[in-house]
């Protein structure tokens, strides 16, 4: 039943644009040659890969999906920041928050102040 779900997962990546890659299973390592320059957006390579390996984990090329994840690694934001609605998966250690298209065009001109700002507090934007 888990391993449907990991390529139904994949799947759904793809369904909202984004460019996904295997990673070693219970792993956030990658499990081609290339890792995230391995990524594709086409559903035949993403039912062969998770054919070949159906417990593999989920990457997603953020750059080549136009996304960006803000990691929040102690599970809240911080405080007197404002983040506009947006899809949320809560982790083991924390949070992750996915910004992609408009949001990542308008993000980018006050990222590095952001960055700045909260980088005392484990948080990670790739």
């Amino acid at each position: 039943m888990m391993t449907l779900n990991l390529k139904a997962a994949a799947e759904a990546a793809l369904d909202k644009g984004f460019s996904v890659f295997p990673l070693k299973p219970k792993s956030k390592h990658p499990a081609t040659e290339h890792g995230f320059k391995d990524a594709s957006a086409f559903p035949a390579r993403i039912d062969d890969w998770w054919t070949e390996q159906p417990e593999s984990n989920i990457g997603i090329a953020c750059g080549e999906s136009n996304l960006i994840v803000l990691d929040f690694d102690n599970g809240s934001l911080p405080e007197g920041f404002e983040f506009p609605e947006t899809y949320s998966v809560k982790t083991s250690r924390g949070l992750h928050l996915y910004f992609w298209e408009i949001i990542r065009r308008r993000a980018c001109m006050t990222l590095p102040e952001t960055r700045s700002a909260i980088s005392n507090q484990r948080e990670d934007i790739f």
